[in-house]
């Protein structure tokens, strides 16, 4: 094994040689994390509203993430086309895997019928 001098300096060797640069958030700085940071956020505001001081078992927090993970991932980042008809958009589910995707919809509010 080697101790802990001897692994900071293969570390160092390592990144030094292949050009990489370390870039470190520090703490209480999430701003400074960008995108992932905005989609943790996201992540933790929609447990947070669906869970709630619920207990839960592993199957049932395995669900809901699974379905905030569909939710966030189908929001649309642009539209596809400049028809205003054409309702398609680029979504991160298209880039992730164009295979299988939830698609979500909203459901339509009942018609009433008159008798005349």
């Amino acid at each position: 094994m080697l101790d802990k001098t001897e692994q900071q300096n293969l570390l160092t060797s390592f990144v030094n040689q292949h050009g990489c640069e370390w870039i470190v958030i520090p703490p209480r700085a999430p701003h400074l994390g960008g995108l992932w940071e905005a989609e943790i956020k996201s992540m933790k505001r929609h447990m947070h509203r669906v869970i709630g001081l619920q207990t839960l078992t592993y199957e049932e927090i395995l669900t809901v993430i699974n379905q905030i993970e569909a939710v966030l991932i189908s929001r649309p980042l642009f539209q596809l086309s400049n028809d205003p008809n054409d309702l398609a958009a680029l979504t991160p589910a298209n880039i992730s895997s164009p295979v299988s995707q939830m698609v979500i919809t909203r459901k339509s509010q009942p018609q009433h019928q008159k008798n005349c």
